[in-house]
């Protein structure tokens, strides 16, 4: 089973909806939704027949209608339960695998305000549900200043809404690869505004049935949103890394205050090992960010300094007396030496294990 979300940015291009067929054909969907479909509640079964007989639809029209999700009912049942302006609530399950498991599509509106109602139906949701559930889709909200480049920069009034969903539920961030950012608005250079605003949220349940699974951020193709990718495969195109800590990140300069931002922003409530599991996490992607930046492929930053010093030392064999020279060789020799002193590091804690 392959199942995708994504926010399409309008449906009345018939040359937008051939790029979204091939987009379901390229990637062998068999249950995905649209968002923002722009599509008048008159026209909707028109667009919809463009797809192929072979899907079945729902919807919420009746709110806004700007959430479709479509399903190959030889291979996926889909029984709706709920729907409003901003989420469509449904029971999936695999007619092959016969797996089952909740699943939430929203489409989140623009302002703080408007958002509050879907903060409540996410609530709602949580409640004595003890089955996998899965949130895809767009949001609209960021959780953290983390989210966004160039544009206005985040406020506490932007994130506190949902990071106090994610603090009184049992959901969490699910884990992700492909582009960070999952919208733009197209700009050109330093105009360019991105954020990502485009979520899979689980519970602890859908965590302890599919550990291995992870969503995939694709390019954005003829749209400014990213789709989103869940794949129930033994060979998923790309697989997250398991966390393991080396000892000398705690030597990082910024190792302490990334610890401390981290952990004592997940708030406090009533369930505590809630609390203890969300504060893991958020340290965990941190600390991964901070060793892919200044440490990510060791062995190449090796051999580049390497070569740097061999660069500037061929320079100094015939400009003896260049003081830029000079504090470019110490600037190299120090940063060969802080990579080894991590590469020693991290064989001698693999030694031991």
């Amino acid at each position: 089973m392959i199942v995708s979300t994504w926010n399409v940015r309008g449906l009345n291009n018939p040359v937008k909806i051939g790029e979204i067929k091939q987009f379901v054909l390229n990637n062998k969907l068999t249950l995905f939704a649209l968002l923002e479909t722009r599509v008048k509640a008159h026209n909707h079964e028109r667009i919809m027949n463009k797809f192929g007989r072979q899907w079945k639809w729902a919807h919420n029209y009746g709110e806004r209608g700007r959430i479709w999700i479509a399903w190959n009912p030889s291979l996926v049942g889909v029984q709706v339960t709920y729907t409003s302006a901003q989420m469509v609530h449904c029971m999936v399950s695999d007619k092959i695998t016969g797996i089952t498991w909740w699943w939430s599509v929203i489409y989140g509106l623009h302002t703080v305000e408007d958002r509050k109602s879907l903060w409540a139906d996410v609530r709602d949701r949580d409640r004595n549900l003890v089955e996998p559930w899965c949130l895809m889709g767009d949001f609209n909200a960021v959780l953290s200043s983390k989210d966004r480049m160039n544009g206005v920069p985040i406020s506490h009034y932007e994130t506190q809404d949902f990071v106090e969903v994610l603090r009184d539920t049992d959901l969490s961030e699910f884990k992700t690869c492909g582009h960070f950012f999952s919208w733009s608005n197209k700009g050109l250079g330093a105009a360019r505004i991105c954020s990502r605003i485009h979520r899979c949220l689980v519970n602890s349940f859908w965590i302890t049935k599919y550990p291995n699974l992870v969503v995939e951020y694709l390019n954005p193709g003829v749209s400014d949103h990213s789709p989103l990718i869940l794949r129930w495969s033994a060979t998923s195109v790309c697989k997250g890394m398991p966390f393991k800590f080396f000892s000398y990140m705690a030597t990082h300069e910024g190792f302490m205050e990334a610890v401390a931002d981290n952990w004592n922003g997940v708030g406090r409530g009533n369930n505590k090992m809630q609390e203890v599991r969300q504060g893991r996490q958020r340290v965990k992607k941190v600390l991964k960010q901070m060793h892919k930046k200044d440490y990510g492929n060791l062995s190449l930053q090796i051999d580049k300094a390497r070569e740097e010093i061999q660069e500037v030392q061929n320079q100094m064999a015939t400009t003896h007396s260049c003081p830029i020279l000079h504090q470019a060789e110490k600037d190299c020799i120090r940063q060969l030496h802080k990579y080894l002193q991590v590469e020693e590091s991290i064989l001698k804690q693999k030694s031991r294990v």
